[in-house]
């Protein structure tokens, strides 16, 4: 679109620009463990890093209800002197409480193993970014990105009942057609993309297990696009609307030789829609399995305002499995603030100055 025009703001105004990188600088992508461990000479003393572990299980004392031990893949048992937090994410921190007898009731005992505590929401409300990709072959070669290929995004609201942001755009420098390419549409190496991305997505699913050993991964199920009320359906579809309306303005334009992904003979929003069902992907963003909420009204929560598990006096959960709504942006540094905040309450609880 042009700059300073007034063609789209009423549908997304001063929510396009550049993406904000979590990086040292402008070559490395910087992750928690190069944020918080690499800067250190030496590890500090209250601190044990453990390589090529997995912790297996928790060892739950039935009689007072707390983490006694954890077992890792190394047949090692580690006792607990204080508290355990799980960071596993929203896959595996509710595999873990799982395989530890903690949660649904009628699911441990179908994976024969015995229930330590009946949680309903473990592993449920499993929630995510549901998007899909419009793609155009381009009439010029495309420009190498500066920092990376996904460096502008948009932010809109497409329904008047949404009071944030419902759509997100990605702007790719690629043809991002992973998703598309083996369902048949044509491709090309000069070609350039948008990524619908749904915000706040409505629609959630479950995480469960595949069976009691800890080395088969979990059965994952989004069930994208089945809230009842179709707003995840009519927010994609209508982003894709508007992702095309934005192409057709002249300082695109004159890029676009064609249409490959879905093509232009898709036009109807029974058509977008099972598109976009086709080929729609995760952003990688799943959270949820293990919410945050209140404990003793609402069956689904897991943990309460404090991080703490219900019904197990020193167990806490830290990471995007907490979250009781899916949040409109990227969750990298909202899962670190989490960490932060989780290390706060616990300096609170157990130190005084």
């Amino acid at each position: 679109m042009e700059l300073n025009s007034d063609t789209f703001v009423n549908e997304f105004p001063d929510c396009c620009g550049y993406a904000q990188l979590n990086a040292t600088d402008l070559t490395t992508r910087c992750s928690s463990s190069r944020s918080y461990l690499h800067p250190l000479s030496s590890l500090p003393p209250n601190l044990t890093v453990l390589t090529s572990t997995t912790v297996i299980k928790l060892v739950i004392d039935p009689n007072n209800m707390s983490v006694t031990h954890v077992i890792t893949s190394n047949n090692e048992y580690i006792k607990v002197n204080k508290e355990c937090i799980i960071s596993g994410g929203a896959f595996d921190s509710p595999k873990l409480l799982l395989l530890s007898g903690v949660g649904p009731e009628q699911h441990l005992k179908e994976m024969n193993i015995p229930c330590v505590l009946h949680l309903e929401g473990v592993g449920s409300n499993l929630i995510d970014h549901p998007e899909s990709v419009l793609i155009w072959e381009s009439n010029y070669p495309i420009p190498e990105p500066i920092i990376q290929r996904y460096e502008t995004v948009l932010f809109a609201k497409t329904q008047s009942y949404s009071v944030k942001p419902d759509l997100m755009f990605h702007f790719g420098l690629e043809p991002f057609d992973m998703h598309t390419h083996p369902y048949g549409y044509p491709t090309s190496k000069q070609a350039f993309s948008i990524t619908t991305n749904v915000t706040k997505a409505k629609s959630t699913g479950h995480v469960r297990l595949r069976s009691n050993n800890y080395l088969d991964p979990p059965k994952i199920d989004f069930q994208y696009f089945t809230d009842k009320k179709k707003h995840d359906e009519t927010v994609m579809v209508a982003g894709f609307k508007l992702a095309r309306k934005i192409v057709e303005q002249s300082p695109l334009q004159k890029w676009v030789k064609t249409e490959l992904s879905p093509g232009l003979h898709i036009q109807t929003d029974e058509q977008i829609s099972k598109y976009c069902r086709q080929v729609s992907n995760t952003v990688y963003h799943p959270a949820g399995t293990c919410k945050m909420g209140d404990v003793e009204n609402d069956k689904l929560a897991v943990v309460d305002g404090r991080l703490k598990v219900k019904g197990i006096q020193n167990l806490r959960v830290a990471d995007a499995s907490v979250f009781p709504d899916m949040i409109s942006v990227n969750p990298c540094m909202t899962c670190m603030m989490i960490g932060e905040k989780c290390a706060d309450m616990i300096n609170q609880e157990n130190y005084t100055v």
